[in-house]
Formats: structure tokens, C-alpha cells, sequence
């Protein structure tokens, strides 16, 4: 199914797709790491509007599914050959902090990006050729709601919306 839909993006583009990279940043270490799916790196400019190397290498990100739990989670799986991911995430770990990524997507030509998205990691799974990172937008402003989710049980006109 998911060919499908890119090649129907595809051709509805007139043959050019849209560059998806992702920035992976942590409030304890200086400077992140920036990946773009691509065949070479590239220089692009980060969500912060900064010229950064973006190091090529595969990307695949997953669509939320639904459910009632008032929760929607991405997950991103990075396939990094060179290790770049693994190593940072290790220092991450090793300073006890916490990492965030922003999801920016680039048309073809483009070096600012059209679309970004600032998410918070829930979790990771590294090996020192591919990371799958769980990320999410609920904890925005770094905490939940205490008793009422967003969900059809507590906003009954919710069940009606499509």
C-alpha cells in the first residue's frame, strides 16, 4: 500500500518528491545532528533557519494510529550506517538529558524548509547500523493533562467528527 501512495505523490508532483530530514537535538549537548533522506548530503537550513550538513541516509517515518488514548506517536526508523545516530544518542544517555526532534520536509531545489514539525522522544532503539525513535506532540508543554484526555469518552461530540 504504501508504494501506492508514493507513486501516486509521485505523479500528482510532476516526478519530483519532497525531501523529508529530521534534526535530533538535546538540551545538554551544543550542536545536533541533522539527517535528510537523500543519496548524498545536502546543505539545508535547520527549523532554527541555520545552514547546516545534513548527512544522507535512509528514512522512514510512520503515520500515528488511532486510538482513544488521547496519545499520537511517531515512529522514525534511521538507517545509519555511519553510526552517527548511535553516538549520539550515547551522549545524550551519558549526561542525562533529554532529546527532541524536529521532522522538516524540503521541496526539490528548495534549502528552507516548507513544513516543520518539533516533537518530544518517548524512545529510542539504537544499534550501530539502524535507530528507531518514538516521538510525540502530547507533551508539548512538558506535561499532560491530569484527569481528562481529549478522547470520546470525555468529549462525547468527538465520536461524530470524520
Amino acid at each position: 500500500m504504501a508504494v501506492f501512495d508514493t507513486l501516486r505523490t509521485l505523479n500528482a508532483s510532476g516526478s519530483k518528491m519532497p525531501v523529508m530530514a529530521v534534526e535530533i537535538f538535546s538540551d545538554k549537548l551544543s550542536a545536533p545532528i541533522c539527517l535528510v533522506q537523500a543519496q548524498q548530503d545536502m546543505r539545508l537550513k535547520d527549523a532554527n533557519g541555520t545552514t547546516r550538513t545534513f548527512t544522507a541516509c535512509g528514512i522512514s517515518i510512520s503515520l500515528p494510529e488511532r486510538n482513544t488514548s488521547g496519545f499520537s506517536d511517531v515512529s522514525l526508523a534511521i538507517g545509519d550506517t555511519r553510526g552517527i545516530a548511535m553516538g549520539y544518542c550515547s551522549q545524550v544517555v551519558n549526561n542525562d538529558g533529554t532529546a527532541n526532534l524536529h521532522v522538516l520536509e524540503y521541496l526539490p531545489g528548495e534549502t528552507t524548509p516548507v513544513y516543520k514539525l518539533r516533537l518530544s522522544m518517548t524512545s529510542a532503539e539504537v544499534t550501530p547500523k539502524q535507530a528507531t525513535f518514538t516521538a510525540g506532540w502530547h507533551d508539548c508543554l512538558n506535561r499532560a493533562w491530569p484527569k481528562r484526555r481529549y478522547t470520546a469518552r470525555h468529549f462525547k461530540g468527538l465520536r461524530y467528527v470524520q
